[in-house]
């Protein structure tokens, strides 16, 4: 169940990818940005959806890690938020939740979320999603450039 948005052309061009991790956790904050860390990415962190839009929206990072259950701003609402912005909607999104329910699942998706993890997760299938949309944004960026 992923979203269609696979082709989204990137609008910043760096050496180094940058990847936003949104989530109001303390431990699981430790967690994503230890594996991001550990696998030399460069990051960004926000505790809430509200913090994350104004970075997301200055920084414009190549991808999103979302937690979804957040107070204040919630991760759908960030989700629509960048998809209804010219400057935002390519960004992909992998939402991080414990939500399991697949109408709740669903409803991520719908709001334009590119992939998900199910909490609790393996570092290698948080590897995994995060070099894939990588690799599509680096795909995109190459074909866009002939």
């Amino acid at each position: 169940m992923l979203n269609k948005s696979l082709g989204k052309p990137q609008k910043i061009i760096r050496k180094e990818p940058l990847i936003l991790v949104i989530e109001d956790n303390k431990d699981n904050m430790l967690y994503h940005t230890t594996i991001l860390e550990l696998s030399n990415y460069q990051f960004l962190k926000a505790t809430d959806g509200k913090i994350g839009l104004d970075i997301a929206m200055d920084k414009l990072p190549d991808l999103i890690l979302l937690d979804i259950v957040m107070p204040k701003v919630n991760g759908i609402e960030v989700i629509e938020t960048l998809r209804r912005n010219p400057l935002t909607n390519h960004i992909y999104t992998i939402a991080i939740t414990g939500l399991v329910n697949p109408h709740q699942v669903q409803k991520i998706i719908d709001a334009g979320c590119d992939d998900y993890l199910l909490k609790p997760f393996l570092v290698g299938d948080l590897e995994a999603k995060i070099k894939r949309f990588l690799k599509i944004g680096l795909e995109t960026l190459a074909s866009d450039s002939k």
